[in-house]
């Protein structure tokens, strides 16, 4: 009781600081806990534990991220019609009853059921986004929802500490049934963390939203709300994808470490959850509509370059013609000589053939451009007749690029800081345009971005196997960047000329 009597005299700018830490901090707990079987499932495998499939082990990673995916939707409508002070916590506990009876587990089916259960922690996020746009005036909800989805970094609490918990708890492999420890800290962790937000969380005045489920349901036919789902298809679900693709690309395509490649995996992530917080600061400052202008251009751009594989080819380049009737010669490597019909002698020079052994050594040294090297062959012989124009020599170009691992992990890097900031973007405008209705709205362009997310690895995969080019992914991606900017093009030049506000 004194807690809330001391409140009663807070700031309101102390509140919302309050406010805006707890739901970050319990977002970046949900989001470790929703990842768990990312370490857990490989270490069951690893020591035989469970003798799972391939596909198999794909749903057991798989349907956690699709209940956090698919419950964003109900839970963004119960966070308009009730509060989410108190949703949020509820969540957590339920989702850590199911991580600690996953400690019980002893089949497949177990850990697809309890799966699904904890999965639930994802679906947080429309509720946390919910609660802060109630706490914070329009002009600092961006700075807000940067913030909170900072909180996304919690899969590093999973990817950097979870394996070092099983070592600890199995003695370095000694107990491999001390494995049921882990979840069970999620579990208590999961606990510990809503009872913290509870306490350090206030009540907020709000508006009820008492319309009916058909008529929020009506919303989906509106055209704004599949736009922000597509921006966020592409921001958010393609962040999630590629956290993941990553690894798998620098393995195959640089012959990276696994090691190596996680911690280049890492500098793709964890910047582009740093960058949220600035991108909040932008939207507000300049709003959502110029940002995602810049968002999707660049990153159009980016993929551009991206697209562009490695590679060693040779084409046709531009070849040396005859400026005169007349027979040829002389022919070498260096020259063609052609005596016209007026006695004359005319000599074209050519570029003899490199060795590329010698271009390109054994000690591969970083060429951050493409490389060319072009050449000539003559397709005439000595004694030829010739006419005016014909083609005495054929251009060869040769040209080498090898996608130099720091040009491509800095482009890599670029956008994955666009991707940030577009996150923000897209949650800024829903409460311009969705002011009671973003838990509903929210929840349902959170789960297309979290779905993108899900699906976006199972494209890369069929391109792959399809194209047999790593970079078909960028070239994906790219295509869906243009579909977005042309349909933020479209509504803005649209509005434009009806006289309205672009949107």
């Amino acid at each position: 009781m004194l807690f809330y009597i001391i409140c009663i005299f807070m700031e309101s700018t102390l509140k919302r600081s309050l406010i805006l830490f707890s739901c970050t901090l319990a977002f970046f707990v949900c989001v470790a806990a929703w990842t768990a079987h990312a370490v857990l499932v490989p270490f069951l495998l690893t020591h035989e534990v469970f003798l799972f499939s391939k596909i198999e082990i794909g749903l057991l990673f798989a349907f956690p991220m699709l209940s956090g995916a698919l419950s964003r939707i109900p839970f963004g409508l119960l966070a308009e019609k009730y509060s989410p002070r108190a949703l949020f916590p509820l969540i957590m506990v339920a989702a850590a009853l199911f991580l600690f009876l996953e400690s019980g587990a002893t089949s497949l089916s177990h850990f697809l059921l309890l799966g699904l259960g904890f999965g639930i922690t994802g679906g947080t996020f429309s509720v946390g986004i919910a609660y802060l746009y109630s706490c914070f005036p329009k002009e600092q909800q961006g700075f807000a929802a940067g913030t909170f989805t900072f909180g996304g970094t919690g899969v590093a609490l999973t990817t950097v500490y979870g394996p070092k918990l099983l070592k600890f708890f199995t003695e370095n492999g000694q107990e491999i049934g001390n494995w049921v420890y882990l979840p069970q800290c999620y579990a208590a962790l999961l606990l510990l963390t809503a009872l913290l937000f509870f306490l350090l969380t206030f009540p907020v005045e709000r508006k009820e939203n008492k319309e009916p489920f058909r008529e929020k349901v009506q919303l989906l036919k509106k055209d704004r709300v599949w736009r922000f789902g597509l921006y966020y298809i592409f921001s958010f679900g393609g962040f999630i994808a590629l956290s993941q693709w990553l690894v798998i690309y620098l393995i195959s395509a640089y012959q990276l470490t696994l090691a190596e490649a996680g911690v280049y995996a890492a500098l793709f992530s964890i910047p582009s959850s740093f960058i949220r917080i600035i991108g909040g600061y932008l939207v507000d400052k300049f709003g959502p509509r110029r940002v995602m202008f810049l968002v999707f251009g660049f990153s159009c751009l980016i993929l551009l370059f991206l697209t562009v594989p490695q590679m060693e080819l040779t084409t046709l380049g531009r070849g040396i013609t005859s400026s005169e009737t007349g027979k040829v010669s002389f022919v070498s490597n260096e020259k063609i000589t052609v005596t016209t019909t007026k006695e004359k002698q005319v000599t074209h020079v050519l570029t003899e053939k490199p060795d590329m052994h010698t271009v390109y050594p054994k000690t591969e040294e970083h060429y951050f451009l493409p490389q060319f090297h072009y050449w000539h062959e003559a397709l005439v012989k000595e004694g030829d007749e010739i006419k005016k124009n014909q083609l005495l020599a054929q251009g060869l170009t040769h040209i080498y690029y090898q996608a130099n691992i720091y040009v491509f992990m800095t482009l890599v890097i670029a956008l994955g800081l666009l991707m940030g900031v577009g996150i923000v973007g897209v949650f800024k405008y829903i409460p311009d345009f969705f002011p009671q209705h973003f838990g509903s709205v929210g929840g349902f362009v959170g789960s297309l971005g979290a779905l993108g997310g899900f699906f976006f690895p199972l494209l890369f995969s069929f391109l792959l196997e399809y194209t047999r080019l790593w970079t078909s992914c960028w070239l994906l991606l790219c295509f869906l960047a243009a579909a977005c900017y042309i349909w933020l093009q479209h509504i803005v030049r649209k509005a434009m000329l009806s006289n309205d506000e672009p949107q």
